[in-house]
Formats: structure tokens, sequence, C-alpha cells
């Protein structure tokens, strides 16, 4: 266990702070849903707990039970607080707020690095957790991968100045309220506990490693116990009630959905399969030369934890490439460590001329990444914006159904439904204990409506011809990318990638 000894040293200058806090806040401001489990899994179901209606996935059929609401409930409280405001303003506050909780648990994460690795490196990493385009997306998303990565944060910062229970009891918060997997990346800190220095009854400190194996239990047993005693009395029996009040029988969701995807007949594959080499590719997309830069940061010496750090990197990417289901979600518990990692090598490898060269470069690049996210991506949402807050009725999609931003950006009076097309899986449907769900991604024409029904529809110009609707007179269109390449990934100015519209159409009648 490393334990922080120093003084604490002054490594955030005010600008530095202001540059940070206004620039996440900017992004957190003008995020876009890159990924439909994010809109469909959570922002949904807070609308339905604050509002009384919202689509729901079969994970929430209790029947399955896979997803816990004790993620949900706070963030519903905060919402109904915010209820004087428009939805659209309640959801943009939300991320707001998590935005300010990111920044604020990584300036506890970069004090704690610099009182262990110097202020040079804290700096770096402050700068870089705020503009690298993996950290811009995770630190405003309503996801309990996000809530882990920032609990994860605060386990490390906890191992560097070397208070045990409350890493023990944040693992606890990360598997009750977060994403449980998380804690493969706490598996190094919480185990390297067993070498802490502990003071002795004559005031002589000593490591644990020292103990006899009798001595040793006793000692990692009494600091564990209370942990694990208020984890279970405050966290896990919560969190069952909750489950129970909202499925309506006693269950565990977390246990659920361990179960589902250790012993499914069908698995998580069934939604998805991505190459060995997904997560790897995520990362060199999202965080460019930074990713390669923190493999090298295990070559430094004589900085206690980087290879703890760098071990627990490297066995998560590994680990989380294994499964057939990947989403790049899965590695967000690990981007702050990867970023911390970067800096260390390149505050210790590298001159301060070239140092200044890559950090430039790295920028650059960010922002390139960033502006391409947000401008390519932003179509569903401009377009739900331009829906009258007065409208009534049915609003359909077809096979862009994923795109959908969520109710946040409709009036109470306007409902969704999906009009059936070439998609043939299983799609989410409103809030309804009754509703027939099944874990096979296998859809039934219950999820589908008859387009005669529909008031509005918001359609790409393929969908519109595959239906056999004209684009006659839409009330709003915006354009959407639909080619890969570098222009899809990357901003580069001059070089546009190949785009569609989608338009919102009055339904004639």
């Amino acid at each position: 266990m490393v334990v922080v000894k120093k003084a604490p040293v002054e490594w955030c200058s005010w600008q530095l702070l202001f540059f940070v806090v206004s620039t996440s806040l900017g992004f957190a401001w003008n995020a876009v849903v890159t990924d439909c489990d994010e809109t469909f899994g959570y922002w949904e179901p807070l609308h339905n707990l604050v509002y009384g209606h919202g689509l729901q996935t079969w994970e929430y059929s209790p029947q399955f039970a896979l997803r816990p609401y004790i993620f949900l409930v706070p963030f519903s409280l905060l919402a109904r607080l915010l209820r004087w405001m428009s939805k659209r303003a309640v959801y943009r506050s939300i991320r707001l707020i998590l935005s300010l909780m990111t920044v604020t648990c990584q300036y506890q994460w970069c004090s704690a690095v610099a009182t262990a690795w110097g202020k040079s490196v804290a700096g770096l990493s402050f700068l870089l957790l705020a503009v690298t385009p993996g950290m811009v997306q995770a630190s405003s998303a309503l996801l309990p991968n996000s809530l882990s990565m920032n609990l994860m944060t605060l386990l490390w910062t906890q191992y560097l100045q070397g208070a045990d229970n409350r890493a023990v009891f944040l693992a606890m918060v990360i598997a009750v309220f977060g994403w449980p997997y998380a804690l493969l990346a706490a598996i190094v800190p919480l185990v390297t506990t067993m070498r802490t220095e502990i003071t002795a009854k004559n005031g002589a400190t000593m490591r644990t490693s020292d103990l006899s194996m009798a001595k040793w239990i006793e000692v990692l047993s009494r600091r564990w116990f209370i942990a694990t005693v208020f984890g279970i009395c405050y966290l896990v029996l919560p969190s069952i009630l909750i489950d129970r009040i909202y499925y309506g029988r006693w269950t565990m969701a977390n246990m659920n959905a361990l179960i589902y995807n250790l012993f499914s007949r069908g698995g998580s594959h069934l939604f998805g399969v991505e190459s060995r080499w997904f997560l790897l590719k995520n990362l060199l997309l999202n965080f460019n030369f930074v990713a390669p830069l923190s493999l090298l940061a295990v070559l430094v010496r004589q900085k206690d934890g980087v290879r703890a750090m760098w071990l627990t990197l490297v066995g998560c990417v590994s680990i989380f490439s294994i499964p057939a289901h990947k989403e790049e979600r899965f590695l967000y518990p690990i981007y702050p460590i990867l970023v911390v990692l970067a800096s260390v090598a390149l505050c210790s490898f590298v001159g301060n001329r070239t140092r200044r060269i890559l950090i430039i470069a790295i920028l650059l690049l960010c922002g390139c990444r960033n502006v391409a996210v947000i401008r390519n991506h932003r179509a569903p949402e401009q377009i739900f914006s331009k829906i009258p807050s007065h409208s009534k009725g049915l609003l359909c999609m077809a096979d862009a159904w994923h795109l959908f931003p969520s109710h946040f950006h409709l009036s109470n009076s306007l409902r969704v439904g999906f009009v059936e097309n070439r998609f043939k899986g299983i799609l989410p449907r409103y809030f309804d204990k009754n509703a027939n769900f099944n874990d096979m991604n296998e859809g039934t024409s219950e999820q589908f409506v008859d387009p005669a029904r529909c008031d509005y529809l918001v359609l790409t110009e393929t969908e519109a011809v595959e239906i056999g609707l004209a684009f006659s007179s839409p009330i709003v269109c915006a354009e959407m990318v639909t080619s890969g390449g570098p222009a899809r990934w990357l901003y580069v100015p001059f070089l546009q990638p190949t785009r569609q519209t989608m338009c919102l159409l009055k339904y004639p009648k």
C-alpha cells in the first residue's frame, strides 16, 4: 500500500481550475447520447420515476429484474426538486451536476497524485482528464459505469493516502450503486492493504506483511469488518428494499445480472458482438497518444503505486476483451488511471520541449474528436428540440429507434411508438408490470404500432422510402452521418463525411 506522508502541495492554479471546470460544463451542456443503453436503460426509467411514464427494456421487467433501482433513486429525487423547470432543462441540469461530480472526484485524485508524484504530473493529469474524448463522454453520462469511474477515482485516492477502511467501503458502494464488474479495477489496491503500515500499542510502526499469519488475519479482519457491516446495513439492505418496491418482489438486481451473464441460455452476445481488438481501438480513438503513453509508465522507477495502476489497466483491458459482447463503457472505471499513467510517463521520459509539442498534439486531436462526436451525433436532439411543447398524440420511429433521445425532450402529452420495418429484435415498451418480454432479443407484434395511428414520424430518408412515405413539407430536418472513415470519428475542416437527412414529419391523414 502506498501511504502518502508528505504535506499536501499547491499544484492547481486558478487558471487551470477555471479552464477545467468551464470546459467540463461546456462539454456536459453540449453532450450527446452515443449509447442507446444510456437512454433506455437510465434516462427513460428516470423519466418514469419522475413523470409517471417512460420506455422500459426487458431488463426492467419484474420477470428478469436485472437493473437495480438504487442507482436511479437519488437522481429521481433531484429531478423532482427541479420539476419547476422544463424537462429539457432538468435533463441538462442533471448532466451538469454529473460533470461537476466528476470534476470534484478528479480534483481529489489529482491532489493525492500531486503529493505522491509531484505537481507536474497532477496538473497534466487534471488537464487531460477534462479534454480527452473518453473522459468527456463518461463524465456526464447517466450510467453506473460513470458513477463507478468516479468512485474508483476516490478509491485509488484512498489507496494513495493509505485509508484502507474507506477504500473497502467505496468498493462496496461500487458493487451496489455502480457497475459491479468495475471491482476488477479495485483488486490490486484492496489486496495490497496487507502491506499497509500499522501502529502498534507501543507506538511503533510495522507492515502487516511482517506479522504472523494469525495476527495478519486478525488485523485485516478488524479493518474490513466494520466497513463490511456498514456496507451491508447501509447499502445492500436498502438496495433490496428499493428493488422490492419497484419490482414487486424480493430480489437483488445485481445478483440477477451476474447470474444472467454467467448462466443464461442466451447471454449478452445476443445484443451484439465485437472483435477482441474493439476496446483497444476505442482507447486509441478516445485517448489518441495518451493510450500508448500510459503503457510506458511501467518503466518508471521510484514511484510507488505506478506498477499497481499499470497492472490494473492492463488486466482490465485484457479481461473485458475476452467476452464476445463489448461496450466501450466497460473501461470507464479505468479511464482516470490511464490518464495519470500517461502523465507519469510524459513527465518522466520526455523533455520539456518535446513534452509541450506532444501535449499540443494531444489537445488538438482531442478537440477534433470531441467536435466530431457532437457534430455527427446531434441530429436526433436537434429534431426533438424543435417539436412544439404543446404537441399531443403519437410520435413514431422505425429502424432508427435507437436514436430516440428520451422523453425528456417531449411534452407530457406526446407518446412514442415504433413502426415495423427491417429491425426484428426486441424493442422497449412503456413501463407495465404485465408486459411480455423475453431475454432472447426476439421481437413480437405487440411492440409495433400501425403507422395510421401516428401523428408525427421521425424518419431517415431511407426509412421513409421503405415505409412508402414522401419527404414532403417536413417540419424540421437535420443531417446525420452514415459513412465510416476519418471524417466520421475526427473533425477535419473541408473533409465531410457522407450524410443523410432525418426529418420530423406530420403523418398524412
